[in-house]
């Protein structure tokens, strides 16, 4: 998690990012006097994260689908203007978050181990592991076991029997 004051703060947790304007600062800063703006991005629709930094403040950006990061964020540019009247401000923006250099470079380690964890997210589920076939001779003895305790009737053990044979040729 990094706190950036009346910026807003970040917090990273096992499936999703939040980056949240709170209090009496952000949430004036982000355009909700009182309230605030709290946004959560599921890792697998991030497509990427950013920093882009100056010399001392740099702004911290997450890009997805909605918010490709096109535009400029220049926290000192918009600095001076109402930051809800300039479509650029990243005190206001929902995807981006004021963070100095020093607290950058202080959680890089948490920053690699989040660009992980999305680039994780976003691999397929892994192949579930399907068990070997068993032998035809297997499933048989495991059928007539069946009809011997009565389980399978001799047309249903028959049947399955012949099944097993159908089967163990197609393979």
């Amino acid at each position: 998690m990094l706190n950036c004051g009346n910026d807003g703060l970040l917090a990273a947790y096992r499936d999703r990012l939040i980056i949240a304007k709170i209090g009496l600062g952000a949430s004036l800063v982000a355009g909700s006097l009182g309230g605030g703006r709290i946004t959560t991005f599921p890792y697998t629709d991030i497509t990427n994260i950013e920093y882009n930094s100056g010399l001392i403040m740099g702004v911290f950006e997450v890009l997805t689908p909605s918010y490709q990061g096109s535009a400029n964020h220049d926290h000192w540019q918009s600095f001076v203007k109402n930051p809800n009247k300039s479509n650029n401000d990243p005190r206001a923006l929902s995807n981006t978050l004021p963070l100095p250099k020093l607290v950058y470079n202080e959680a890089l380690p948490h920053i690699n181990t989040l660009q992980s964890r999305i680039t994780a997210a976003k691999r397929p589920p892994s192949a579930t592991q399907v068990p070997a076939p068993t032998s035809l001779a297997e499933e048989i003895k495991e059928l007539a076991d069946l009809h011997a305790q009565g389980i399978l009737s001799d047309a249903e053990f028959a049947a399955a029997k012949q099944a097993a044979i159908i089967r163990a040729q197609a393979r």
